[in-house]
């Protein structure tokens, strides 16, 4: 089974764009394309047209947009539909990377056909929320600055996509001894809670989740194209540790 490699420093990258399903059809096409590097341009359009399940008008218009930045066309032959795929190195320094450097996904290429354009979006936000996994809380916030999406998006494909986990991240403000002392302090905010631990008492507060793909493998941090380490090695994202 062929496995299309993500990293999550292009996603976020192409995403700010709008450029995400053309980012998408390039990685599923180097992933399953045995021409060295030269794909049909009806080719491409048929593509687009089974991973996003549209009509070959919108998979025109899509393929269209890819052109110059993902494949192009063959400046010797006019009447030539041949297209060459751009190369990784390339996507890279077309890349504006502001996340820093994370391990890269491998996801099964048959997961993105025959499912819908925001099913894949879904998926793609999903995985730049879950780069850390469990070891780094991100606010919506954060991966809204990152995508260049709405809150509202960024919150809703995280519940939507079947291949995130969510997990809460509450933490402990302050112990009380009794019930009443507890509410005393307690914020009238949806974000805090209090829990009854043998006796004790403590005023929690929610802060930023952990998300964590579930079902993909991942590869290793050196296995990112030296393009991809250069552009991130001296990249600092400055990331909040509360909401």
């Amino acid at each position: 089974m062929k496995k299309v490699t993500l990293y999550p420093e292009l996603i976020a990258s192409f995403l700010r764009i709008n450029l995400e399903k053309e980012f998408l059809v390039w990685n599923i096409i180097r992933t399953i394309n045995d021409s060295a590097g030269v794909v049909n341009y009806s080719d491409i359009v048929n593509i687009i047209s089974n991973i996003f399940n549209i009509s070959k008008t919108q998979s025109y218009q899509i393929a269209k947009n890819g052109t110059n930045i993902f494949w192009r066309k063959s400046n010797n032959n006019k009447k030539s539909q041949n297209c060459g795929l751009v190369s990784l190195s390339n996507v890279i320094k077309y890349a504006d990377i502001n996340i820093t450097k994370t391990k890269p996904f491998e996801i099964p290429a048959k997961i993105f056909f025959q499912t819908s354009a925001k099913e894949n979006k879904n998926l793609l936000i999903s995985l730049v929320a879950s780069r850390y996994a469990e070891y780094k809380p991100l606010s919506i916030k954060i991966i809204a600055e990152n995508t260049g999406l709405s809150e509202t998006t960024v919150r809703n494909a995280l519940h939507q996509c079947p291949y995130v986990k969510i997990t809460s991240n509450f933490n402990i403000i302050e112990s009380f001894t009794t019930l009443d002392d507890v509410k005393s302090h307690r914020i009238n905010n949806a974000r805090y809670k209090i829990e009854n631990i043998n006796g004790k008492y403590n005023l929690l507060r929610q802060d930023a989740n952990f998300y964590e793909i579930i079902c993909f493998d991942r590869k290793s941090l050196k296995s990112r194209p030296k393009e991809l380490k250069n552009k991130t090695n001296t990249f600092k994202e400055n990331i909040p540790l509360h909401i």
